[in-house]
């Protein structure tokens, strides 16, 4: 399985949950085919939960990462240069605490 750093998650002016890989390939834009409510945005470069409001943040964060390993085979990765936009520090810490724990909406 091919693991790709994640170089942010943010919170869109929307509300939509944004996940952006240091690297975007040529077949993120299938991930749709899953019917799970991710999409590839490629004009910000990103994952994109499209239902923003049906889950949280806390339940999104790990099902676009399911998501995107099962359909893809690829295995996106928090590293040390990982950013964080418009979410406080209580919220990324809830979200790296979803990721260790495997928590999943779907």
């Amino acid at each position: 399985m091919e693991s790709v750093a994640v170089k942010e998650i943010a919170v869109d002016h929307a509300g939509h949950l944004l996940v952006r890989p240091e690297t975007a390939g040529p077949d993120f834009q299938y991930v749709y085919r899953a019917g799970a409510g991710v999409q590839w945005d490629a004009k910000v470069g990103a994952f994109v939960a499209a239902e923003p409001h049906r889950w949280t943040a806390v339940e999104l964060l790990p099902h676009i990462m399911r998501i995107v390993r099962e359909e893809l085979g690829i295995s996106l990765t928090l590293t040390a240069q990982s950013r964080w936009a418009n979410l406080t520090e209580r919220q990324q810490a809830a979200l790296r605490r979803a990721l260790e724990g495997g928590t999943d909406a779907g």
